[in-house]
């Protein structure tokens, strides 16, 4: 693919046609998925850009020209059009690994900007079967050598999918296309700390219509979706013959089988070891389909299957932590830093902190361009100013945290992790806006992270806004894997304020898994409130005597952000359930 211009340089009047008749081709096209606002965004940009103006598009104009914004419009409360031109991107990159695989021009909008980008695919500028494979566009990170693969399956060839629009420093995409004769070796970064993932076609087993549909797209959309998570180098596989070979680092496989019966389609997703082919994850999934809803049910199924493969509670970081915990010295060392933090995040005991810790200080200094690894070292730097784990500066260490989270923005203005991080901090200093404006932008960067949709439902919640806090909170354990036991606390805080002392029970049950002196205590007063006072008890006797949650509840919820009412009201209530064991060791 040839550049055949620089933006806004169009000088040429058959140039100008040329793309404006792919646009027309684009915006014509039913595979172009893209929203009708996307489409006027589209529309202006390119014209724009053939009018000469591509290199003067600012935010503020493009939010009140193309999406009704007036002049007092804040880009920084309102990121419409960041939000916006990031989906305009993938909806380009997806429509160009299908339909508009064939189209002689392509238009991009290249990360950084607004003008767009218009490539020609010329014949010379194919690679050739044999020939070498292009380079991986840059990610936002530094430049890092490569490795020669050791790809050579006459299968399928390698050929860099353009103009990707990365959510992650770390990502980088390849996509093979099936053709004939031998494939050239696949250079891989030698220093990427991340995991390879690797999607296969779907095949559409019983040969009909519509399971060909479903599967001709699902490999794609599924590509586009796994972006939205942090850590992976993501790759796709045109032939379902393929496996892919050993390479740097760990590597897995995703795949599936399409069947149709006429009103309804299963969908088998299974998750592979690539070097063993163990079966490390499989689902089923059967759904109601017609013709008129296959594009919804593919983005329906591809969504279900992104979310369970890039959560950090997941099967795919469950494996990568149990079979290469010890992978000192590998390109993947500090990634599974990043994973083990997230293990010490479900429980927050001190000997998990300090393995966090002790992985994640000098896995910044070896990756200094690693947003995620920076992101994670900030929020344990909070947490140890908040739990006092090593007895430093609350305030120091606060704003250690936010130095290092702010760090990880810089280097990545759109990573999650990043923006999750400093919005906890941010939560934890008191400036409550900024944490909930960090936290929903994060959500709107990756609406399927169900620990992103936990962060902010939890806040919501002790905020006072149970509405919102609590449908958050739903939708991210509906969507884990394995919730961890926090997701659960500001649920059952709203079931004992409704009164609902059952299903304030069985969420307390659930969470207690976690080990935690919290989700013990609100056992106990789920039991209180039922009136079993032994099983209260036994409850509340697992939180510590030396706790701060027993010895001052008050404190205890204030630290953490707790509305006025909500504060006095659960301080409170555990105080009558810690005196159930006061009385019992007090009794004869």
């Amino acid at each position: 693919m040839t550049p055949s211009r620089a933006p806004g340089d169009q000088s040429d009047a058959t140039g100008a046609d040329e793309v404006q008749a792919e646009l027309d081709r684009v915006l014509s096209s039913v595979e172009f998925e893209a929203s009708d606002r996307r489409r006027r965004f589209l529309r202006y940009l390119v014209e724009e850009t053939l009018a000469g103006r591509g290199e003067r598009l600012k935010g503020t104009t493009i939010a009140m020209d193309v999406f009704g914004r007036d002049e007092t419009f804040n880009s920084q409360e309102d990121p419409v059009v960041r939000i916006e031109a990031r989906r305009l991107r993938r909806d380009l990159d997806s429509f160009y690994i299908g339909a508009g695989a064939v189209h002689p021009l392509r238009i991009h909008i290249p990360k950084g900007g607004y003008a767009a980008r218009f490539d020609s695919l010329a014949p010379s500028s194919q690679p050739s079967a044999g020939g070498p494979a292009p380079a991986e566009h840059g990610s936002g990170m530094n430049a890092s050598p490569r490795r020669p693969g050791t790809f050579t399956s006459e299968w399928f060839r390698m050929r860099t999918l353009g103009g990707f629009a990365l959510l992650a420093g770390i990502i980088a995409i390849v996509v093979s296309m099936a053709g004939p004769g031998p494939v050239a070796p696949f250079s891989a970064a030698a220093t990427r700390p991340s995991p390879r993932l690797f999607i296969q076609a779907f095949g559409a087993n019983d040969g009909s219509e519509i399971s060909r549909s479903i599967s001709a797209g699902l490999g794609s959309e599924l590509l586009v979706d796994l972006t939205k998570f942090q850590g992976l180098r993501l790759y796709m596989l045109a032939e379902t013959s393929v496996m892919p070979a050993p390479g740097d680092g760990p590597a897995y496989l995703v795949s599936g089988d399409v069947l149709t019966d006429g009103t309804q389609a299963s969908i088998l997703a299974r998750l592979l070891d690539a070097e063993t082919a163990e079966v490390v994850w499989s689902e089923a999934y059967r759904v109601p389909v017609t013709p008129a809803t296959l594009i919804e049910t593919r983005r329906d199924i591809s969504a279900r299957i992104a979310t369970v493969l890039g959560q950090p509670y997941g099967p795919l970081a469950d494996d990568l932590r149990e079979d290469h915990a010890g992978s000192a010295g590998s390109s993947t060392e500090s990634y599974l830093c990043v994973l083990r933090s997230y293990s010490y995040r479900r429980s927050f005991t001190d000997a998990a902190f300090a393995e966090a810790l002790a992985c994640l200080e000098p896995a910044v200094r070896r990756d200094p361009d690693y947003a995620d690894a920076w992101a994670m070292l900030g929020w344990l730097y909070m947490d140890d100013g908040r739990f006092d784990f090593t007895g430093g500066d609350t305030a120091t260490l606060y704003a250690k945290g936010a130095t290092a989270a702010e760090r990880a923005l810089a280097l990545d203005g759109d990573n999650v992790t990043a923006l999750k991080a400093l919005a906890s901090i941010r939560y934890y200093t008191g400036h409550y806006a900024e944490s909930e404006a960090l936290a929903r932008r994060a959500v709107a960067l990756n609406p399927y992270d169900p620990d992103t949709l936990a962060q902010l439902g939890w806040r919501l919640a002790a905020r006072g806004n149970f509405d919102d806090g609590i449908s958050y909170l739903e939708q991210a354990i509906d969507r884990s894997v394995d919730p961890p036991g926090w997701y659960f606390h500001m649920m059952i805080i709203d079931r004992y304020l409704a009164q609902d002392y059952e299903k304030m029970l069985a969420l307390a049950q659930r969470a207690t898994k976690d080990g935690s002196e919290f989700s013990s205590a609100m056992l106990g007063l789920a039991y209180l409130r039922l009136g079993d006072e032994e099983a209260a008890r036994g409850a509340v006797e697992r939180v510590p005597a030396a706790s701060s949650l027993r010895s001052d509840p008050d404190a205890f919820f204030a630290r953490h952000g707790a509305r006025d009412a909500l504060k006095q009201e659960m301080a409170s209530a555990l105080q009558e359930a810690f005196a159930v064991s006061i009385q019992k060791s007090g009794s004869p």
